[in-house]
């Protein structure tokens, strides 16, 4: 995964599933950061684990095939 952070305040990216548990460090406005890895088939959430942001709407879900 690469993120970047189009925003205005820090953030993080984190995935959960399938035994995958994985985050960045603090991505700060305009900066990127690679998380990799193998995934298996299945469903994972990801989010961001600042708090407050998850609860703003920062999440959804991956899916792998």
């Amino acid at each position: 995964f690469n993120v970047t952070n189009d925003g205005t305040v820090a953030h993080q990216f984190e995935i959960q599933g399938n035994g995958i548990d994985k985050k960045t460090s603090s991505i700060d406005p305009g900066k990127s950061a690679t998380l990799t890895f193998d995934l298996k088939a299945g469903k994972y959430e990801v989010w961001c684990p600042i708090p407050g942001h998850k609860e703003a709407g920062m999440d959804g879900s991956v899916t792998a095939s």
